[in-house]
C-alpha cells in the first residue's frame, strides 16, 4: 500500500486543465485568436484611404481582427498577409518579423498590428512583451477582443490584478463572437480562474458557471465544454467544508509543480523537491497541495523529520484524511506510534477518501494494526488487523496487497491468541 495526496492544479489560458500523481499531460492550452477579414473593400464611412501614397502605393486591403479595423496599402499590406500566414502555421519569429515591417511601410500606428504582435509574442510565452503590444493596441482603438489577449498574458504571468481589471472591462463593452468562441464566456472564465485562486470560491463559481453557460450556448468544442464542467465541478468540491481540499495554481507556479510531479513519479525526488519548493515560492500563498508534495519528497528520501514538518503545515492550512495518513506513516517510521495512532484515528473520524486501491480507512486502521502490534496490543492490533484487511478486499486493493494483510492478521491473531 502507499500513502498518497491526491492533488488538482490547475492553470488558466482559456481552458483549465487538470493534473493528478501519474496522470495525463495537461491539455493544450488555446489562445483567443479571433482571425482577421480581409477584403479589397474600403470599409463603407472611413478614411481608410488616407496613408501616405509614397509608402502605400497599390492595391489596399482592409484588414478587421476582433472588432478593430484598419486599411493597409502596398507592402504594408503585404507584410500583414505574410505575417498573419506565418502565425497561422507556427511561425511565430517570422511573423513578428512581418508584422514589424507591416508598421513601418504603413507609418502609422495600426491597432491591428499591435494586435498580431502581442498574440506572437504570447504564442512564444513572451508575455511582458506581449502586454505591451496589447496596451499598444489598446490606446489606439481600445476593443473587447484586446482586453481578453491582454488579460490573458497578465494571466499567464501570475498577475491575476490586471487580468481581472481587464476580464471585468471586457464584460462591459460589446461582445465579440464567432462559432465556437466568445468575449464572455472567455472574460468569466478568467474571473473564475483568478478567484478560484484567491480562493474566494462563491464568487469563482459564479463564473466558472456563466462561462460554461455561454460556451454552450456558443456551441464550443466538447473538449472545451468539458473542461469548463471540469471547473465547475472542481470549485464546488473546493467548497466542501469536508473535502480533501484544492489549490488553483496559476500558470509559473503549475508549470513547477508538473515539472515537481514528473520527478516525483520518475524516482527523482531531490528534484522534485526543488521543483516543488520553486511552485510554492511562485504560487505566492500557502498550499496544502504543496506541503504535502513536500512532505511526500523527504518521506521518500526518508527524510522523516523534514516530511513530518511539511505534513504539520499543510494539516495547519487544510486538515484532511489523507494529510494525517500521510505523517502517521513518517511517525511509524521514526518510532513515535502515539502521535502516528491520534492521526489514524483523526483520519478514521474524518470523511473518506478513496480512488483505485486507496481508501482512508483502510490505511487508517493499518497504521492502528501496526501500532498495536509494536506497542505489544495485540487483541487490539487483531481487531484492526481484520477491519483492514475486508475492507481493502471491498475496495479493490492489489493482491499483494491484500496478502500482506492477511500475514499482519494471522501474526496479530497468534500473539493474541498466545496472550490470553
Amino acid at each position: 500500500m502507499k500513502l498518497i495526496h491526491a492533488a488538482f492544479a490547475f492553470t488558466t489560458l482559456l481552458v483549465l486543465s487538470c493534473s493528478s500523481p501519474g496522470g495525463d499531460d495537461p491539455t493544450p492550452r488555446p489562445t483567443y485568436t479571433p482571425y482577421p477579414t480581409l477584403t479589397a473593400e474600403s470599409p463603407s464611412g472611413t478614411a481608410a484611404r488616407t496613408e501616405s501614397a509614397s509608402q502605400n502605393s497599390g492595391p489596399g486591403e482592409y484588414v478587421e481582427l476582433g472588432g478593430q479595423k484598419d486599411w493597409f496599402f502596398g507592402q504594408a499590406a503585404t507584410h500583414v498577409r505574410t505575417g498573419v500566414d506565418a502565425f497561422e502555421h507556427g511561425n511565430y519569429r517570422a511573423a513578428i518579423r512581418s508584422f514589424e515591417q507591416a508598421r513601418q511601410h504603413r507609418g502609422k500606428p495600426s491597432a491591428v498590428v499591435e494586435s498580431w504582435l502581442g498574440l506572437s509574442y504570447q504564442a512564444l510565452e513572451q508575455y511582458e512583451d506581449a502586454v505591451r503590444h496589447h496596451s499598444a493596441s489598446i490606446e489606439i482603438d481600445d476593443s473587447v477582443t484586446e482586453r481578453m489577449n491582454r488579460g490573458i498574458s497578465y494571466l499567464l504571468q501570475g498577475q491575476c490584478g490586471p487580468a481581472v481589471a481587464d476580464a471585468k472591462v471586457a464584460l462591459t463593452m460589446e461582445p465579440e463572437g464567432t462559432e465556437g468562441l466568445h468575449s464572455d464566456a472567455e472574460a468569466n472564465y478568467i474571473l473564475a480562474s483568478c478567484y478560484a485562486y484567491e480562493r474566494q470560491h462563491l464568487l469563482a463559481l459564479q463564473h466558472a458557471e456563466a462561462a460554461l453557460d455561454i460556451s454552450i450556448e456558443n456551441n464550443y468544442e466538447r473538449e472545451f465544454i468539458s473542461e469548463r464542467e471540469l471547473l465547475v465541478e472542481q470549485i464546488r468540491e473546493g467548497l466542501d467544508p469536508n473535502g480533501l481540499g484544492i489549490d488553483f495554481f496559476l500558470d509559473p507556479a503549475l508549470r513547477a509543480w508538473e515539472q515537481g510531479m514528473e520527478s516525483f513519479n520518475g524516482g527523482n525526488y531531490r528534484e522534485a523537491l526543488e521543483s516543488f519548493e520553486s511552485a510554492l515560492e511562485l504560487h505566492g500563498k500557502p498550499s496544502s497541495v504543496l506541503e504535502n508534495w513536500l512532505g511526500l519528497s523527504f518521506q521518500s528520501l526518508g527524510r522523516h523529520d523534514a516530511a513530518i514538518e511539511h505534513f504539520t503545515r499543510a494539516i495547519e492550512i487544510r486538515d484532511s484524511a489523507v494529510d494525517r495518513l500521510n505523517r502517521s506513516a513518517s511517525y511509524m517510521e521514526t518510532a513515535q506510534c502515539p502521535l502516528a495512532v491520534v492521526d489514524a484515528q483523526e483520519a478514521l473520524a474524518m470523511p473518506t477518501y478513496e480512488e483505485d486501491g486507496y481508501h482512508s480507512k483502510v490505511e487508517a486502521n493499518s497504521v492502528l494494526a501496526g501500532c498495536y502490534l509494536v506497542e505489544g496490543d495485540y487483541r487490539s492490533a487483531y481487531v484492526h488487523a481484520e477491519s483492514t484487511l475486508s475492507r481493502a478486499i471491498a475496495h479493490g486493493y492489489s493482491t499483494g496487497d491484500v496478502d500482506s494483510l492477511i500475514e499482519v492478521r494471522d501474526l496479530a491473531k497468534s500473539l493474541a491468541d498466545a496472550q490470553k
